[in-house]
């Protein structure tokens, strides 16, 4: 398929070369939370917006337009996201770590690879929790309902990094099965355009425009680094002349600022870490100290309940606020292995695969790994 980047370098495997067993029961579980944990999201954006919070999340002023317009129009959909959890497999309770909610990744491994994975050692029979791509089509097919108005054409950017480029093929393909006009283009090859939209070169001196925008570029990045652009992408969604996927409203899921305001809004609830803005003066257990806007493990610090670092990791985004949670059990394997169960959503909890680490921090170069249905 061209994902060379899957195979590694000879010296670095991705890809297991094991699947793990699960129950369907064990699923079920991870439906059910990943449903009541959106509800969650969704309550807690609500409020957030109503009572002009945007401070308690480190929201950027300069998308604050953008977000409230997006959460009020109902064409203004969420694509996809996907919870980060800990639990839900060798009897632990399911937890959410966070929720990669604009921008996720591990999506091409775990809508396609699994699934060869699955069919390449004889395992069809056995099944997987898998409709990832299912989902995404029927999303777009929906999409194109709710916006009778726009033509059907989809511009996929990213910033031209491998892995958000294969991430990106998913979208583009699914979008391409639906019924769209799908073109790809780095992000700086976009011209965006506050009177006209959003156009690509097709060819020399020949423009296309788009109704529809998929970017794994995260919002907080345009916001800070990029605010002339992101002027004019409020300005463009303002007029209704192009719609942006992630929406921007998604931004407040995306902040770990959210994973405080869960927990003040629904103190003790089972799936949910407490987690705080001030570090624990007298923790009962270990816990999690994180910047708001952090990614793949970076700028995380593990500590004991005495204040010992039990496992960190250091990375470009120190500049950033931070939240303190508590610290969630990973299953472990008889080798020292911890497995993070990610389930991703697509207007309803859709598909399920593991990372695993022989640290107690899922970064980076953790390894993929893919299930089966035990009964």
């Amino acid at each position: 398929m061209g994902w060379d980047w899957f195979a590694g370098d000879g010296e670095w495997l991705y890809l297991a070369p094991e699947m793990i067993g699960i129950s369907r029961s064990e699923v079920s579980a991870f439906n059910k939370a990943s449903e009541e944990l959106y509800q969650m999201f969704l309550d807690a954006t609500e409020f957030v917006i109503n009572n002009d919070l945007w401070n308690e999340l480190n929201i950027p002023p300069n998308i604050v337009d953008m977000i409230r317009l997006t959460w009020t129009k109902s064409n203004h959909q969420h694509l996809i996201g996907r919870f980060d959890l800990a639990g839900g497999i060798d009897g632990l309770p399911i937890k959410l770590i966070e929720f990669n909610s604009d921008t996720p990744t591990i999506l091409a491994e775990t809508t396609f690879i699994q699934k060869a994975t699955l069919e390449l050692n004889g395992f069809e029979d056995y099944g997987q929790f898998n409709n990832v791509y299912k989902e995404l089509i029927d999303y777009f097919q929906k999409l194109k309902v709710l916006n009778p108005d726009k033509q059907p054409t989809l511009l996929v950017t990213t910033m031209g990094h491998e892995e958000d480029v294969i991430n990106a093929d998913v979208i583009y393909d699914a979008a391409e099965e639906a019924g769209f006009d799908v073109e790809y283009r780095d992000m700086e090859e976009i011209t965006f355009s506050p009177d006209e939209g959003i156009f690509a070169e097709l060819e020399e001196g020949e423009f296309m425009q788009f109704d529809f925008l998929f970017k794994i570029v995260p919002w907080e990045y345009i916001a800070l680094e990029e605010p002339e652009l992101m002027d004019i992408l409020t300005e463009i969604v303002e007029k209704d002349m192009a719609m942006i996927l992630n929406p921007a409203y998604t931004l407040l899921f995306q902040s770990k600022g959210m994973l405080k305001m869960l927990w003040d809004l629904n103190p003790g609830h089972p799936l949910l870490l407490e987690t705080t803005s001030k570090r624990p003066s007298n923790p009962l257990g270990p816990y999690v100290e994180k910047v708001v806007y952090g990614r793949e493990g970076e700028n995380i610090t593990i500590y004991d309940k005495d204040g010992e670092v039990m496992d960190e990791r250091e990375g470009d985004y120190y500049e950033f606020p931070v939240i303190y949670q508590d610290f969630a059990k990973l299953p472990v394997d008889e080798s020292g292995n911890y497995y993070q169960p990610g389930i991703f959503y697509v207007d309803r909890p859709c598909g399920l695969s593991f990372r695993r680490r022989s640290s107690l921090i899922i970064d980076e170069d953790s390894k993929f790994v893919s299930h089966f249905y035990l009964d």
